[in-house]
């Protein structure tokens, strides 16, 4: 069986209330594809202030969303449920404390 790869585009988002100093991303977001598990992948991004994390994913046909509710400067998230052959752009939201 072939499994046709992923075509991956990021971009993130940062969502602040109006009173917030901000959140500047310190590192990434940065995509790591899975050598064992194609249609998987690690999300890593770090923040300058204690966060969390929204992903959405399209993929031209449909769309699903994960919300990660713990919050922390680093964060390393696992995204599965890509489908084979298709261009997924994922947008990242990344939410402050305030």
């Amino acid at each position: 069986m072939t499994t046709k790869g992923l075509c991956i585009i990021a971009s993130a988002l940062l969502l602040l209330p109006a009173s917030s100093p901000g959140v500047a991303l310190m590192l990434g977001p940065e995509f790591i594809q899975s050598t064992n598990a194609p249609l998987v992948g690690l999300l890593r991004l770090t923040s300058d202030v204690v966060s969390r994390v929204s992903v959405s994913v399209t993929d031209g046909t449909g769309a699903w969303t994960r919300n990660f509710h713990d919050f922390s400067l680093a964060h390393s998230l696992p995204l599965v449920g890509f489908k084979p052959g298709r261009t997924n752009q994922i947008v990242v939201t990344v939410h402050d404390q305030a």
